[in-house]
């Protein structure tokens, strides 16, 4: 989802130069990556005992420096956070990004760049590469999530879906609602099997169902629930990159001490929120640190 989202994004906002993206888009993921390593790295390493020598095992202070620049998957390993492996790859993603705008330009290319990304994500012989086999995987998302904004696939859907009555729109709803539930039945079958690239398939058109859904739905409205799925979404990187600390590494009994799913995913999906306002507070304060910083030396 977060990848289509990306695709999406960056396709309809591109208006400067590569390099100028380039500066933009990394200054933006690095400020958020090294900030939440510096908050949740430390603590593990003196509090967690989660020392580096035991995540990195040999060659500490390479992996050590990959993993601090995001590149760790590109040399083999997950690094200090799992989760991270999705840095490795949205690094990639943007590098090419400028390249792939230039082919959209054309409509042809447009599809044909889609339809081989598609192809090339369930290739074995190219998605079980282990150091560039999971950009070829996942790439398929975020060129899909480019397609949608070129071709305004999702507002022209929402259009359609707005066209129809009230009462009518209920039955909309329901088989939209079937086959999202098949398409996560087909989601669970394939990653069961170990089929890779047929669930990344399966990913794709599942996240953009859910993403038309909800931007059908609620775009039209303000209530409570909307402005919270907006406030999620501004705040969902910086979510993505520490969530794992959380429930898989630092608090794991504490988050499943809830037991019920139905308790656990909404308090924990509330609990990051809260702790990723914080994170976007301090990033807010130390951005101003350089302006305060030259307003007292020109006094």
């Amino acid at each position: 989802m977060f990848l289509i989202l990306s695709g999406y994004g960056l396709y309809k906002t591109y208006k400067s130069s590569a390099v100028e993206f380039y500066k933009k888009s990394f200054k933006k993921l690095y400020s958020t990556y090294w900030l939440i390593w510096l908050l949740f790295v430390p603590p593990g390493v003196f509090y967690f005992h989660r020392t580096f020598d035991i995540v990195y095992g040999t060659n500490i202070i390479g992996k050590f420096l990959a993993n601090l620049f995001g590149v760790h998957l590109f040399f083999g390993f997950w690094g200090y956070n799992p989760t991270w492996w999705f840095m490795s790859l949205i690094i990639a993603l943007y590098i090419l990004f400028p390249l792939f705008y230039k082919l959209f330009k054309n409509n042809y290319n447009a599809v044909f760049l889609t339809v081989i990304s598609f192809l090339i994500s369930i290739t074995p012989q190219l998605t079980l590469l282990p150091k560039f086999g999971f950009v070829f995987c996942f790439a398929a998302s975020f060129v899909f999530g480019m397609l949608l904004a070129k071709f305004n696939i999702i507002e022209k859907i929402k259009e359609k879906i707005n066209k129809v009555s009230g009462k009518d729109k209920i039955f909309l709803i329901f088989p939209f609602c079937i086959i999202i539930l098949y398409l996560c039945y087909l989601r669970i079958y394939y990653v069961g099997t170990g089929e890779a690239g047929s669930f990344t398939i399966v990913d794709v058109f599942l996240a953009w169902l859910v993403i038309q859904f909800v931007f059908s739905i609620t775009r039209n409205y303000k209530n409570i629930f909307v402005k919270f799925l907006e406030l999620l979404g501004e705040n969902s990187f910086s979510i993505f990159l520490f969530h794992t600390f959380i429930y898989g590494i630092y608090f794991y009994s504490y988050v499943y001490s809830l037991k019920y799913a139905i308790l656990i995913f909404p308090a924990f999906t509330i609990c990051c929120l809260v702790i990723a306002l914080i994170i976007s507070k301090i990033q807010t304060i130390i951005n101003l640190i350089p302006l305060k910083m030259q307003q007292i030396f020109n006094k």
